[in-house]
């Protein structure tokens, strides 16, 4: 066999900012190999030899720099005689990989125990239908409270603070369906759906016995109409802050980090697994289940 020939690999998608390998084989008998772009040296391979074989491999990583379409790729090795090899290469401009998305995850024990071990697989999306507030306690005193507990839920406040009122490997009530075993539930602070009274939106809390308004409307630049699908309920709603829903894709992707089992597509709003039943969270979400689970997939590493 000719023990001066040389051959590459079809290098693969070429990115600014990322590191590129270029690599082939060689003849015994070749000595040195350099490599250019546009003329320009890039470097020298290096060779690695396997015993009782007749050719050698080489390798040679480079980080480029800029972007160009046709950029010549040179090599050119010495045998005693300087012969060049030419091909034509494209360098991609560089992707902005999406960074994690991070939350804040603040320790808050409620007094009563869990019911069991579990592992975690998916997490189900509340509100409180209360106040949208700052102070998570109202939210919290719920799963000590006897005629409720043992509730067992993570809050999230209006700021995207995240309440751990227990382990990820325990289970507790939260949804009224199996799915309190394999899920997490995180209550998000907020009003959730809202009642019209004379062109206005009133959060329950704020409505008397006969639906007649006792307290102020709800802000219209945070109400959301949404038109509702197979499974959630169309109607006005008060829309999660920009923090919580923040927030809530950290939550997601921490737990996609910490639980093994946990999928995606089992992120599911209350209202999905208790249709006719329950709302959340519907519009409060700024896009409804389906759309935010495709959401997710593109931003979730």
């Amino acid at each position: 066999m000719d023990s001066f020939f040389i051959t590459m690999e079809d290098p693969k998608v070429l990115r600014v900012g990322e590191k590129s390998v270029f690599k082939g084989e060689a003849g015994l008998n070749v000595k040195r190999l350099d490599l250019f772009i546009d003329d320009f040296p890039i470097g020298e391979a290096t060779f690695f030899i396997t015993p009782n074989s007749d050719r050698k491999t080489w390798a040679l990583e480079y980080t480029f720099k800029g972007a160009g379409m046709d950029r010549e790729l040179s090599l050119i090795y010495d045998n005693g005689f300087v012969t060049t090899r030419r091909q034509f290469i494209n360098v991609e401009s560089a992707i902005n990989k999406p960074k994690k998305s991070i939350v804040k995850i603040v320790e808050s024990k409620v007094k009563h125990t869990t019911q069991g071990a579990m592992e975690l697989q998916g997490l189900v999306v509340h509100y409180t239908a209360g106040q949208q507030s700052t102070d998570p306690s109202g939210a919290i005193n719920m799963a000590n409270d006897p005629e409720h507990a043992p509730y067992a839920y993570w809050v999230m406040a209006a700021d995207g603070t995240i309440y751990k009122t227990h382990e990820l490997n325990r289970w507790g009530y939260h949804c009224a369906t199996s799915h309190h075993r394999t899920h997490l539930g995180i209550e998000i602070m907020c009003p959730g759906k809202l009642t019209r009274f004379e062109n206005k939106f009133y959060p329950w809390f704020n409505l008397d016995r006969t639906g007649n308004p006792k307290g102020p409307a709800w802000p219209e630049d945070q109400i959301r109409q949404f038109l509702g699908n197979r499974l959630q309920t169309p109607g006005y709603y008060a829309k999660y802050t920009e923090a919580q829903e923040r927030a809530l894709i950290g939550l997601i992707q921490y737990l996609k980090d910490n639980c093994p089992k946990f999928k995606i597509d089992n992120v599911v709003g209350h209202d999905e697994i208790l249709p006719d039943w329950k709302d959340d969270p519907g519009g409060s979400l700024s896009m409804s289940m389906p759309d935010f689970r495709k959401h997710l997939m593109a931003v979730i590493i």
